[in-house]
């Protein structure tokens, strides 16, 4: 059981989420300049454009949207 979702049945854990992401090109990941331990997320361009995407699919989808 790795916990990256490759597995049928098997939830992801955070890194597992993380790292299929980075695979498809959403993410990426840097050392954090403050603490050597840490790493930083960021969107990747590809990662903006789905955000960008979904957020004007809820939009329209918006109950809220509508009434305005």
């Amino acid at each position: 059981m790795r916990g990256d979702g490759s597995e049928p049945g098997v939830p992801l854990n955070f890194t597992g989420l993380v790292t299929r992401a980075e695979k498809h090109g959403l993410v990426t990941r840097e050392r954090s300049p403050h603490d050597g331990r840490g790493i930083l997320l960021a969107l990747a361009p590809k990662g903006r454009a789905l955000v960008e995407r979904c957020a004007a699919a809820a939009e329209r989808r918006s109950p809220i949207s509508r009434s305005r």
